[in-house]
């Protein structure tokens, strides 16, 4: 999979790349990763990844084709830095390339940081996940991208709502009970068990090689899941509407009573009201909501999978839930629009993919792993260098405040009183 050296050589701007590294050390990757939606391969990685004993900065010169001459392509180069097996940091590009057409870029030190070990991926959009600023917009000449809003709507839905992104983060349902057995349980499983969390082995690694593991994740886990899931699909179509103009109505009007803590299904209220209150179809029960607006509720995720059985029938049930949770969070405003900028969703729209990556990873030394391995006045960055300038501090932007004029000393706790009431009222995030 690896060759060290220049034995392997990389053809156009990888060779220029090449020509003058004498101080890099670099490993080509033999390895072909190549990801086809036409034949269910839609995300493609290193069989192992790169690892050696010492620590060292990374980048990628990496070239990406379109191995398709009659379509174009979107896809997303991304690697990963680990420290001791425990993931860094991530770098990635996002990718649309005309038919045949290819493209080549670098994942920069900046990007990829430090550490031991690199992974290197090739994903297609619908199994790819990008902040906001990354996603790609709609193109032009994308010929196999959806034709029609709802398309786009089942697009979201499936690439969002993919349970198996969630389970290869989350430790199993054994491996917390074991873990927080006999002890304050609410304390330790959202310590040891929660979303994301380190501290215990994740699905994937607790059944790594055994085809036969059933690895169930921990119900506190799934919530969360739910929730980012719930966050991915609005986000999703909200970026379209964003990039198009146009928006996903909802053919339902009912949601699932279970966003007010209730059961079955109930009237959506888009009526502004002191009290947020829900009545069932039938009108014999209603039920008062204490909103969280933190985040979006998981109950919306699961109950509308519980009410419907079909892809549409739960997606027009999810975003009309959605619509209602983020209306009564934004002061009965209706947004369509409204993006979570802290959380993910597929970092473009195209569903076909048909590409192979081609690329050359280079180390170099690192220099400091904290401020002390650097001289006076220097302070040690990211990616391992020292760096000139003290690091930023909490004491340093409080002198900033002290040092202003005494007329405009309340101004930053009139300010932070704002925010705190505004953010009260809206779903983490902004746009």
């Amino acid at each position: 999979m690896w060759r060290r050296g220049g034995q392997w050589a990389l053809t156009g701007l990888l060779l220029l790349c090449l020509c003058a590294c004498d101080a890099h050390d670099y490993w080509n990757i033999t390895e072909t990763i190549e990801v086809s939606s036409d034949n269910g391969q839609t995300m493609a990685q290193l069989t192992n990844k790169l690892e050696q004993d010492l620590f060292v900065r990374y980048r990628l010169d990496y070239s990406v084709v379109n191995l398709d001459a009659s379509r174009p392509t979107e896809v997303v180069v991304s690697a990963t830095s680990y420290v001791n097996g425990i993931e860094r940091v991530t770098g990635q590009r996002v990718w649309h390339l005309a038919a045949g057409k290819a493209g080549e870029g670098i994942l920069t030190n900046a990007q990829l940081q430090l550490g031991n070990a690199l992974n290197v991926k090739l994903s297609c959009c619908e199994t790819s996940r990008c902040v906001r600023r990354e996603v790609l917009c709609a193109q032009e000449d994308t010929s196999g991208a959806p034709s029609s809003v709802n398309e786009v709507a089942l697009f979201c839905y499936g690439a969002c709502l993919d349970a198996s992104i969630c389970e290869g983060s989350c430790p199993s349902q054994a491996d917390c009970d074991a873990r927080c057995m006999g002890t304050q349980e609410n304390t330790c499983r959202k310590t040891y068990c929660d979303y994301g969390s380190t501290a215990l082995p994740s699905c994937l690694e607790t059944c790594a090689g055994d085809a036969n593991c059933q690895c169930e994740p921990a119900a506190i886990c799934l919530e969360t899941c739910s929730s980012l899931q719930a966050t991915c699909f609005k986000n999703c179509l909200a970026t379209w509407t964003q990039c198009t103009e146009t928006y996903y109505q909802s053919s339902s009007d009912v949601i699932p009573c279970a966003l007010c803590g209730g059961e079955g299904i109930c009237l959506a209220n888009f009526t502004p009201s002191e009290t947020q209150v829900l009545t069932s179809v039938d009108g014999t029960k209603t039920y008062t909501c204490d909103i969280d607006c933190a985040a979006y509720p998981a109950s919306c995720v699961t109950g509308c999978n519980v009410l419907y059985d079909g892809a549409e029938q739960r997606m027009s049930c999810l975003n009309l839930c959605l619509r209602q949770h983020l209306y009564w969070c934004n002061d009965f405003t209706e947004s369509d629009d409204y993006i979570d900028s802290r959380s993910k969703q597929p970092c473009c729209f195209e569903p076909f993919c048909h590409n192979a990556l081609y690329g050359v990873v280079k180390t170099d030394r690192v220099e400091c792993f904290n401020d002390s391995g650097c001289p006076s006045s220097h302070h040690c960055g990211d990616e391992g260098l020292c760096v000139a300038g003290a690091a930023s501090s909490c004491q340093t932007s409080l002198r900033r405040i002290e040092n202003t004029p005494r007329a405009w000393g309340w101004l930053p706790w009139v300010l932070g009183g704002m925010w705190l009431v505004y953010r009260r009222r809206r779903p983490l995030g902004g746009q």
